[in-house]
């Protein structure tokens, strides 16, 4: 069962949506770290994963997505995934310091590309 068929729009829609909010996200953590003087990339990626979390549960309530019953199994790989991806935004956003606009868009900006299914 995909819970995803009866979200509206198609993955172009979706994929484009990934891209500006990569883009909005990227210029907004590096004008925190260079404009603003915001000295901790930890803490902002801690305050990145809070809002996705909640953003989550909201984009998932307001499509009455199932909630799938996880077993041991499924809890181990959900704390590895969401280990991975806090790692990722931590990492991300410590290279922000350090490295330009440009080039850390490049690499998000691939992301989708490798994940597509067909």
């Amino acid at each position: 069962m995909n819970v995803f068929e009866d979200i509206p729009g198609s993955g172009s829609t979706w994929t484009f949506g990934w891209f500006c909010m990569n883009i909005i996200l990227t210029i907004m953590n590096k004008a925190f770290f260079e404009l603003w003087g915001f000295p901790f990339p930890i803490i902002l990626s801690a305050m990145h994963v809070f809002i996705t979390s909640i953003l989550s549960f909201a984009f998932a309530s307001f499509f009455r997505l199932p909630l799938k019953k996880l077993d041991k199994k499924d809890y181990v790989h959900v704390l590895l995934i969401s280990t991975l991806f806090t790692f990722n935004i931590m990492v991300g956003n410590m290279a922000m310091k350090y490295a330009t606009v440009s080039l850390v868009q490049v690499v998000r900006s691939i992301i989708p590309g490798m994940t597509f299914e067909e």
